[in-house]
């Protein structure tokens, strides 16, 4: 899940899906209150796709003079870069970048947002301490992780569990909580630490459009080859049967419920 070969096999699939992108841009509102200074500068940290940069730059007129648009998958980044070409979006700089180790100055932003990839870091600490280090003084930061109330980790355990009931379930992902969260954040020295839960669902009008649209996510590709070899040609057809359970009626509406934490360097 952490290798960026990984992630740039799931590329075309992660850029046409919204449940992350839907909320980019309420993160984008609680970290800046809607207060921007004229010509502010922004980092956009393990941005995949570009969900969140693409989001805020179509905004126009909003202050933010220039956009670093970052991912440690090549392919992720040229994505995001196709789009800024195609829509003439002149602020967004694609970068490939290790978010664990940023290619930045120190206090050269005034926002770094990490949208749903800080649990993905083998080092969490040093992706929060590099966000402290590239942000000014009384620069502010936004992350995005997901709450318990998340549909998908709990298929993928079901689906592991009936291939293989002696198999460990794969853990929830981290940083699921605001107490998990805000430890890292005070060890970096962030102020004003505050985390929010936000609603949210997903529609898919089949289970099937579902498995075509998570097959290539490095989650799925894991839980699979985490299952003995003898079971795993089962292993789509096993998850239809646990979607068909677990969402009796279409549309299927999965619970996709982040947690938003915004903090500020003081």
């Amino acid at each position: 899940m952490n290798s960026s070969e990984g992630w740039d096999k799931t590329a075309t699939d992660y850029d046409t899906q919204t449940f992350t992108g839907k909320f980019a841009l309420v993160l984008f509102n609680k970290v800046t209150k809607s207060n921007i200074p004229k010509g502010a500068k922004m980092i956009d940290i393990a941005g995949g796709t570009g969900q969140l940069s693409l989001a805020v730059a179509r905004l126009g007129n909003n202050n933010i003079s220039s956009i670093v648009a970052t991912d440690f998958s090549p392919k992720m980044v040229e994505m995001v870069r196709s789009h800024v070409n195609n829509e003439k979006l002149s602020n967004i700089i694609p970068k490939v970048m290790d978010g664990q180790n940023l290619e930045a100055d120190d206090e050269m932003y005034d926002y770094a947002f990490n949208s749903f990839g800080l649990f993905c870091f083998p080092d969490i600490q040093k992706g929060i301490d590099e966000m402290f280090r590239v942000i000014k003084k009384n620069g502010r930061i936004g992350i995005s992780t997901w709450s318990p109330r998340l549909d998908p980790p709990k298929i993928i355990r079901a689906i592991i569990n009936r291939l293989n009931p002696n198999t460990t379930a794969p853990v929830p992902p981290l940083l699921n909580s605001a107490e998990s969260i805000r430890p890292y954040l005070e060890k970096a020295g962030f102020s004003e630490i505050e985390t929010t839960l936000v609603e949210g669902y997903t529609e898919y009008p089949s289970l099937e459009e579902f498995i075509e649209k998570f097959k290539t996510n490095p989650m799925y590709v894991g839980a699979r080859n985490s299952v003995p070899e003898e079971v795993r040609d089962k292993f789509e057809s096993t998850a239809l049967e646990v979607l068909h359970e677990m969402f009796p009626s279409l549309p299927a509406k999965m619970e996709s419920c982040p947690l938003m934490t915004t903090a500020t360097k003081l």
